[in-house]
C-alpha cells in the first residue's frame, strides 16, 4: 500500500488567453478552478495518443462566441486555452513535466492566432 495515488493539490500548466503571449501558470487541481479560468464548463481535447498531455478549454465556447485563439488543423479553439498533463491510469491532471511544459509553450506560440 506505498504506493497509493496522491493527486497533486496544485499543477504546473500552460495557458494561453486570448490576444495574450503563453504563459506558464499553477492552478489548484480543482475542477472549478479550470471552469473559472475558461469561463464555464469545461471540455478535454487529448493532444497526444497516449492522452496523457490535455487541453482544457470552454465546452460552449463556440456558442457563446468566445474570441477565436488556436489555430488547429482545420479547426479552431476559442476563449482561454490550458494544457496540463493527465495520470492515465488514475484519469486526474497533473503537473507538465519540464520538457512537456516546453512543448506546449511552443505549441501554444505557433498555434495562437495573432
Amino acid at each position: 500500500m506505498g504506493n497509493e495515488y496522491v493527486k497533486e493539490e496544485f499543477i504546473t500548466c500552460a495557458s494561453l488567453d486570448v490576444g495574450k503571449e503563453p504563459q506558464v501558470v499553477r492552478s489548484v487541481n480543482e475542477l472549478e478552478a479550470f471552469q473559472s479560468a475558461v469561463g464555464g464548463d469545461i471540455e478535454i481535447i487529448s493532444l497526444t495518443p497516449e492522452r496523457n498531455i490535455l487541453m482544457v478549454v470552454n465546452a460552449e465556447g463556440k456558442i457563446k462566441k468566445l474570441e477565436s485563439n488556436l489555430k488547429m488543423g482545420n479547426d479552431i479553439v476559442v476563449g482561454t486555452a490550458i494544457i496540463v498533463g493527465c495520470d492515465a491510469e488514475e484519469g486526474e491532471f497533473r503537473s507538465l513535466k519540464n520538457e512537456e511544459l516546453q512543448m506546449a509553450l511552443d505549441f501554444l506560440h505557433s498555434s495562437k492566432i495573432r
